[in-house]
Order: structure tokens, then C-alpha cells, then sequence
């Protein structure tokens, strides 16, 4: 009686049908009560065809629904009781048996039939159970119809893409990680039928998260889905590449936190760079340069000293990348950025700002020493370096004295004097500080880590008035009466003379 060839009749048989079949055939508390309302249904479904079209409207949400109230409660219970990884293995099983029961399967089937006219009636229901659905079933299956839609009838579904895509938008950040990753492989499906704006839009408030977001579920929301475009939809990408990948290239330097996934985080950002960069790492760091350096001041200036670190580490990267290439405009923009990060308190990952300047004054000295418009000179970068030598944390100032090494190894300038009136000081007080007792300590003895953390403080000072021994004839003989009592001082405490 439902066949498509039944007509007129057929479709008031399921006029008749469907309404018992979905308010209390399959939300039945009778197990052989709901199994026959079911098997009906995909019977229907496989008979009925284009009959079926008036009805999918609230048939597809009305199955939808059915996929968490049918699932037993029991798997919830243990769900809940499961470790992070035990919970993901579970969820993701219980996703797998929801896409492949016979509800989504009548889903399948509906969706072969719609049209604009159903997809007006259809996707607003859809939105709000995206939204405000219950179970995992239920926004697994709402994220598997995304997609179905997407392949199925793509041109049907472009004036309705930025209603679904707002909705999936607002359950990505799911604390579920299953769920959170459905919708993310929904959207890089999706972005295939949107307007550019409307994926623009997406883009932005994407990297918005991941810029000032601190909790972890926006940026792994942010990293999926991203990661989702560029896997299922690259030409969308790369038609925001000069957008998307800068925050790709940022995003692969972030420190790895294993116990809250960071470090795969990093790896899908890093697959993302990868597979839409022409050519090698060097070859798109000067392609996005600007874009690299815009980015990266702003995590620098970021409020987090988690995004300052990842910034500083970025921004490491890039220097090391462009080694001896970097040249006007581009060798300003990059030391500009980097000096404009040491300034204030000293924080984790403020090193990296140290190592690149040391490293991009080494190889870029001979430009440096040319001159450029709007670029720092060899004097202003000296001082800067000059001032975090000054810093009270020990193992930051090793680092700050490494870098004045180098940048006045290689400029040639004789600041001899500005680093023992640093240096002597702290020569003189740390190795007063060494003094003490020569019995056994533990390895984890706080003390003696105390003592070989001075003591590579003081090799490293001599180290650098070494390497930054002064050319001039004149300040070298001032120099020679001051070195010796230095050493005199370090040599006695150390040695007991």
C-alpha cells in the first residue's frame, strides 16, 4: 500500500502511517514494539520513494532523535565512567553503530528525495537539534546528515549553508571530543556550499579562538576543523590561504602538552602547512612573510604567556628559516617584531626572542650594518639585548649574555665596557655565593642544582667577554687591568687560593 506506484492511495496510507509509526511506534518502552515500528519505517522507506518527500521534514528530525533515546542508558553510565581515552574509543564505537543502524539508514534514503522546498522546511529543524539536541546519536547523526546534504544535493543546499554552518559553529565546542570532531568533519564538508564571506566569517571567528581563547576545547574546535577544510575541501582553503595558513604556521609551534593533546594538535596544523605550501618551509616564509610577522606580533602581545612563548618560538622559526636571506623590508619587520617582545617581565619562552635575534643579527650583520628605512640599528638592538642581560632570572640572563655575544661578535662593537660594568658585579657575587661546603650532594639536591646553575652562569660571562673583546687598542688595554682581578676573585673562591 506505500509502493510510489500506489499514488493518491499511497500517499494517504502514509499520511496515516507515519505519525503512529514516529510519536509512538518507535519511542515505544516495548522493545518488540519499537523493533516493528522500525523495520516498518525502513520498509516504507524502501518502497515509498518520492512518496515520502512531504514527510521527510519531520521524519529526518524524528529519527534523529530516536538514534539516542533507542541507545541502551547503560552505555552513557559507563561513558561516564571511563578515562579520556577509554570515553573516545567508547563514543566513537557508539557513533559507529548509530550511523549504521537501520534509522539512518531510512535517513539515507529520505535524503535521496529533497528538494529546495523540503530543505526550506527541513534545515531550520535540523539547526535546532544541532543545537540544542541530546545524546551522542542524535549530534553524530545531525553532523552525518551535514555532509550527506553536502554530496547529495550541494546546489540545493548553498542558501541554507550559513544557517547550518552557524549551527554547527555553536556545538563545536562540545566538550564531547567524538562530537566536537563530527561537527568539524561537517563543516569541512560544508564550506564547499557557502558564499566566500559566509567561510570568511567562519575563518575569523576560528582564529579568534584560538588567539584569545585560553581553554583547550576552542582550539582543538578550531584545529579540527581547519585541519577538516583542508582535507575535504583544499580549494576553499586556498582561496584563504593568505589567512588560514599564517595561523597554521603559529599553531604548529605551540609546546606540546600531552596530556591534553597539544602535541597532536601541533602535527594537524603542521599536516595543514605542509600540504598547501608550494615548495619548501623557507619558500612559504618568505611567501606570507607579512602576514608570518603580523600574527606573530599579535600572539607576542597576546595577555597569555602560553601564546607570547608560542609566538617567540614562531617567530624563532622564521629567523632561522631565512637565515642570510632576509634583507629590507623584511629583515626590519622581523627584528622590529622581535625587540618589541623583550620588553617587561620575564616569562617561559622568552628565550626563543633571544636565540632569533642572535641568530638573524649573525647571518644579516653586513645589511644591518648598511642601514634601511624604518629598520632598528645595530645601536638599538644592543641596548635591548644590553638590558635583559640585566634581568634577575639566572637562566634567562645566560641566554641574554649568549645573544650580546653574538651580536657583537658579529657587528664588531666594542661595548666591552657596558658588559663588565653588567658582568664584574655578578662575577664577583656569584662566586662568593659558590663558597661552601665540598661534601657528596643528591642529584635532586636544590643546592647543589643552585650551585651549577652559578656555575654556568660564570662560565658563560667569561665566554662573553671573550667573544666580545674589544677591537680598539685603547679600551683593550683598559680591559687588560680589569680581566685579571675578575679572575683572580672566581679562581681563589673556586679553588680556595
Amino acid at each position: 500500500m506505500c509502493e510510489s506506484s500506489k499514488g493518491i492511495a499511497g500517499q494517504k496510507t502514509i499520511a496515516v502511517l507515519l505519525p503512529c509509526l514516529l510519536d509512538k511506534g518507535i519511542m515505544s518502552t516495548v522493545t518488540e514494539v519499537r523493533a516493528l515500528s522500525i523495520n516498518t519505517l525502513v520498509k516504507i522507506s524502501k518502497s515509498a520513494g518520492e512518496l515520502l518527500k512531504p514527510h521527510t521534514p519531520k521524519l529526518i528530525p524524528a529519527l534523529l532523535e530516536s538514534l539516542s533515546v533507542l541507545e541502551p542508558q547503560v552505555l552513557n553510565y559507563l561513558s561516564l565512567r571511563a578515562t579520556d581515552q577509554e570515553k573516545a574509543a567508547m563514543d566513537s564505537a557508539r557513533l559507529n553503530a548509530a550511523k549504521s543502524s537501520p534509522m539512518m539508514e531510512t535517513i539515507n534514503m529520505c535524503i535521496q528525495h529533497l528538494d529546495v522546498p523540503v530543505l526550506a522546511e527541513l534545515v531550520p529543524r535540523l539547526c535546532e537539534l544541532i543545537k540544542s539536541g541530546l545524546g551522542l546519536g542524535t549530534k553524530g547523526g545531525c553532523a552525518s546528515v551535514v555532509v550527506s546534504l553536502t554530496t547529495q544535493c550541494p546546489q540545493d543546499l548553498m542558501p541554507y549553508s550559513g544557517k547550518l554552518m552557524s549551527a554547527l559553529l555553536s556545538g563545536l565546542s562540545d566538550r564531547n571530543s567524538v562530537v566536537q570532531k563530527s561537527y568539524a568533519f561537517a563543516l569541512g564538508h560544508l564550506v564547499r556550499t557557502t558564499r566566500d564571506t559566509s567561510t570568511e566569517k567562519l575563518l575569523q571567528k576560528l582564529s579568534a579562538w584560538y588567539m584569545e581563547k585560553e581553554e583547550p576545547v576552542y582550539r582543538s574546535g578550531c584545529t579540527l576543523t581547519i585541519h577538516a577544510i583542508s582535507r575535504y575541501s583544499p580549494d576553499v582553503l586556498k582561496n584563504h590561504s593568505g589567512f588560514v595558513l599564517p595561523l597554521a604556521f603559529l599553531a604548529m609551534h605551540e609546546a606540546s602538552d600531552e596530556e591534553k593533546g597539544d602535541k597532536d594538535d601541533a602535527n594537524l596544523w603542521k599536516e595543514v602547512w605542509q600540504e598547501n605550501v608550494p615548495g619548501s618551509i623557507s619558500g612559504g616564509i618568505r611567501l606570507y612573510m607579512k602576514e608570518l610577522i603580523d600574527i606573530t606580533q599579535k600572539a607576542l602581545q597576546s595577555p597569555s604567556w602560553k601564546m607570547k612563548a608560542q609566538g617567540a618560538a614562531a617567530m624563532a622559526s622564521i629567523a632561522k628559516q631565512q637565515t642570510g636571506s632576509l634583507v629590507p623590508p623584511h629583515l626590519g619587520m622581523v627584528l622590529d617584531t622581535l625587540l618589541q617582545g623583550l620588553p617587561g617581565r620575564t616569562w617561559a619562552g622568552k628565550e626563543e626572542l633571544l636565540k632569533a635575534i642572535g641568530t638573524v643579527v649573525s647571518s644579516c650583520s653586513k645589511q644591518l650594518k648598511e642601514g634601511a628605512h624604518e629598520q632598528p640599528t645595530i645601536d638599538d638592538i644592543i641596548q635591548a639585548v644590553l638590558k635583559e642581560c640585566r634581568k634577575e632570572n639566572v637562566k634567562y640572563k645566560i641566554v641574554a649574555l649568549k645573544c650580546a655575544a653574538d651580536v657583537l661578535e658579529s657587528t664588531k662593537e666594542d661595548r666591552f665596557q657596558e658588559l663588565t660594568d653588567i658582568l664584574f658585579p655578578l662575577i664577583k657575587q656569584t662566586s662568593l655565593e659558590t663558597v661552601g661546603a665540598q661534601s657528596p650532594k643528591e642529584e635532586d639536591d636544590p643546592d647543589e642544582k643552585a650551585k651549577e646553575l652559578q656555575t654556568e652562569f660564570l662560565l658563560c660571562a667569561f665566554s662573553t667577554l671573550g667573544k666580545a673583546w674589544p677591537r680598539n687598542p685603547a679600551t683593550q688595554c683598559k680591559a687588560l687591568f680589569c680581566i685579571p682581578a675578575a679572575l683572580h676573585i672566581w679562581e681563589s673562591k673556586q679553588f680556595g687560593v
